[in-house]
């Protein structure tokens, strides 16, 4: 795994180039780990683009694409949401950035080449998954994004990431219709 303080962010990209400041985000989550609140009824788009989450799906998952970044990042996303969840609820997006990661990583054809190195800690990282939903499992109930990621994340480590992609784009009106 890259430490936050290497210069080696510097030599990988995002999908706005150069990684240099995914330190300083993944640092960002490590101080506020827990479930975004809710913007305030009437607030403008920017107070959701502040947030580090946006920033983190911006660079690492941006349209379904992925980066040499991405891989770099999922490990550190994983370990923080790991050490958060023994004190506390956590934001999904700590299960579900990675996860679709993996999925995109999955689909053929999808995502660069990137180092032995980066990729041993990013199957790691993947491998982890289970032990990160094991660890939400004391701060029940979950949200509905809560269970659409821990479903995915299983999904994908089981090696259907076509199964967990479509996991995650239920909602709550295709659910009552499915259930009809």
């Amino acid at each position: 795994m890259i430490s936050l303080d290497s210069s080696h962010w510097s030599d990988i990209t995002h999908a706005y180039g150069m990684a240099s400041d995914i330190p300083l985000l993944l640092k960002a989550l490590e101080k506020n780990p827990g479930p975004p609140a809710a913007a305030p009824a009437g607030a403008p788009h920017a107070v959701r683009r502040s947030d580090t989450w946006f920033h983190l799906w911006s660079c690492l998952c941006h349209h379904g694409d992925i980066y040499p970044a991405s891989f770099a990042a999922v490990p550190h996303i994983v370990q923080i949401g790991l050490r958060a969840a023994a004190a506390g609820p956590i934001s999904c997006n700590f299960i579900l950035l990675p996860t679709r990661v993996e999925i995109a990583h999955a689909q053929a054809g999808r995502g660069p080449v990137v180092s032995e190195t980066l990729m041993e800690s990013f199957r790691a990282a993947i491998a982890r998954l289970p032990e990160l939903v094991e660890a939400c499992r004391a701060h029940a109930p979950w949200s509905d994004a809560m269970v659409r990621a821990a479903c995915a994340a299983t999904a994908t480590l089981g090696g259907h990431p076509r199964f967990a992609d479509a996991l995650l784009e239920l909602d709550e009106r295709t659910i009552q219709k499915l259930l009809r």
